[in-house]
């Protein structure tokens, strides 16, 4: 059994060996402050502490202090009654004595510092995440930012390319109506027989070297006509579809009518060749290239055709047959 040497304190304090003083240390038991005073292995031997500061004392002589509370300094015994209120207290210290207690149920500090450092801790952690989920919200706030400028920029250029299929919309209805009224006019020329093809008009005339003489009728049927192509250039005729579709073939088919039974002496030719303004060569290709066409029609002689002949040559040529 093991034997505890005690002494009776001294003015309020434990007195211990110089063994036992360096192994003394304040330990928290039931939450209350201790010192060991010997330590056994399993068990210690502690005494209760005062748990009072040098701020509570000094707090405790001050309340009680008739100078510090009338503030009348000749009457102040405030250091008597801070070190009778430190004796009184290592008195009560003192007259708990020593009992045994259990080292597993000694801790380093009170169970409210230990709730205290685990709700810092845990502060801390929602503090950290609380930053980390603000610079995320931040990230997440620029993103959607830089994400609405995007679609703004997109919906903008969705919005004028959406314009611009209208508009191409538009014109293209357009464009079907005239293609439309166009082909409604191709067909009823093509199934309209009551018609027969204009065919090319020789007009009776006198022509002279510099001038010819037609007939009033003649002479308004020209400016009819004339008039009649100044409004259709004035309307932009040449932008029209089908617009001079039929050029080669009329240059063809006129000079076919012109050149039918074309007999001409070796004087003759020369006359008419100068004023036609064409080469011997150029009206042997006509006279072969009209022959061609007359049987069968392709695009390639009408375009070879129309190259040597324009319109303005084959009114020459007309001219010309009208006045021989």
């Amino acid at each position: 059994m093991l034997e505890l040497k005690t002494v009776k304190p001294t003015k309020g304090k434990i007195n211990m060996c110089n063994k036992c003083q360096k192994q003394s240390k304040i330990k928290f038991y039931n939450n209350n402050p201790v010192k060991i005073l010997l330590d056994l292995g399993e068990y210690s031997v502690v005494t209760l502490q005062s748990g009072f500061s040098d701020e509570d004392i000094f707090k405790i002589a001050s309340n009680n202090c008739e100078g510090c509370l009338t503030g009348m300094a000749q009457y102040c015994n405030h250091e008597k009654l801070e070190l009778l209120a430190t004796d009184a207290l290592e008195v009560l210290s003192s007259n708990v004595g020593c009992f045994f207690v259990l080292n597993s149920m000694l801790s380093d500090e009170p169970v409210e510092f230990k709730r205290y450092k685990e709700v810092i801790e845990l502060t801390k952690k929602e503090e950290e995440r609380f930053k980390e989920a603000s610079v995320e919200k931040f990230k997440t706030l620029e993103e959607n930012e830089k994400l609405k400028k995007e679609q703004t920029a997109l919906n903008d250029v969705l919005e004028d390319l959406q314009n611009s299929i209208n508009a191409k919309k538009e014109e293209l209805k357009k464009l079907e109506k005239e293609v439309e009224k166009l082909n409604e006019v191709k067909e009823k020329n093509k199934n309209d027989t009551s018609t027969p093809k204009q065919e090319l008009k020789m007009p009776s005339a006198n022509v002279s070297d510099e001038n010819v003489v037609i007939s009033k009728e003649k002479y308004i049927e020209l400016l009819t006509d004339s008039n009649r192509l100044m409004i259709l250039d004035n309307d932009g005729v040449d932008n029209w579809g089908f617009y001079y579709e039929s050029y080669s073939e009329f240059i063809a088919d006129s000079l076919f009518d012109l050149t039918e039974g074309f007999n001409l002496t070796t004087q003759e030719l020369q006359e008419f060749l100068s004023e036609v303004e064409l080469s011997k060569e150029e009206w042997d290709e006509v006279l072969n290239l009209v022959t061609i066409l007359s049987e069968e029609k392709n695009e390639e002689n009408l375009e070879k055709l129309t190259d040597i002949v324009d319109l303005e040559k084959m009114s020459r040529i007309e001219c010309w047959v009208h006045a021989h």
